[in-house]
């Protein structure tokens, strides 16, 4: 049987680039590990995701960038409910920078801003802690004012997402992103830093990336983009130059997250 993979898309929430840079980063990466004919890549709905049929063939949900509080609207209350038990059930969940947001037990974007300020709890809550951002200047909807290529290290202690490229630098999009900053105690829901910013003044944790589980499931969070390919970044043409440097292992790393959260 064909497995799937889903990707949320609405009207409001999801970017329809960041929907599209997903698919196709995601189809890229399945096709170089040679498992294009295992795996399905589509998308889905909060209406759908209402419904518990989606559960039973799908191996890995994916939130992508856009914006974090319509998808509170959106999905709040059963969709949410079947998100939590199909990941509880051995599921995976895949947040990129909104979906990063989301994934974490609280929000704080653009804290005392009167315009941009989005504040609270959220109910997946698979993240031990807040996404806090963004962590560099400019950001405003829909404009690339706030786009940015910002540097990660990745982690010594990822070895079972990272294995190879460990303590590897890697430029990547960023634009409005989130680090990820834990409770005080997380002994009851442990996680792990697969990448941190370097050079971050703006940081409190400096965490880009983690992974934790929750029940039988994995789930990955990022704050950055690691799904924007260069050639899909005509409008920040730009930034195309530095995160071309190490393109190569930012696709490793999306294919060992990818590895990581299907169990290949």
């Amino acid at each position: 049987m064909i497995a799937k993979i889903l990707v949320y898309t609405d009207k409001r929430g999801a970017s329809e680039e960041c929907v599209s840079w997903t698919i196709d980063s995601v189809s890229q990466c399945l096709d170089s590990m040679g498992c294009s004919r295992q795996y399905t890549v589509d998308t889905t709905t909060a209406s759908q995701l209402s419904f518990g049929d989606w559960k039973r063939e799908t191996k890995l949900l994916i939130m992508p960038g856009g914006r974090d509080l319509p998808y509170v609207e959106a999905l709040t209350g059963r969709p949410n409910q079947m998100i939590k038990e199909f990941v509880a059930s051995g599921g995976a969940y895949l947040g990129l920078c909104a979906g990063g947001y989301y994934g974490a037990s609280e929000v704080e974007f653009e804290k005392d801003d009167p315009v941009l300020q989005v504040c609270g709890s959220r109910e997946l809550q698979f993240f031990p802690g807040k996404a806090r951002g963004t962590i560099l200047p400019g950001f405003q909807y829909k404009s690339y004012k706030g786009a940015h290529c910002i540097t990660i290290q990745t982690a010594n202690g990822s070895e079972a997402i990272t294995p190879t490229i460990t303590n590897s630098t890697i430029n990547v999009y960023y634009q409005g992103g989130c680090e990820f900053v834990p409770n005080t105690d997380c002994s009851e829901k442990p996680y792990n830093v697969v990448a941190s910013y370097l050079n971050c003044d703006q940081c409190q944790s400096g965490y880009a990336i983690v992974n934790c589980n929750h029940g039988n499931g994995r789930v990955v969070l990022s704050g950055v983009h690691i799904e924007a390919d260069p050639a899909a970044l005509s409008n920040v043409a730009q930034l195309v130059p530095p995160i071309m440097l190490t393109d190569l292992s930012r696709r490793q790393l999306l294919a060992s997250i990818i590895k990581y959260l299907l169990r290949i």
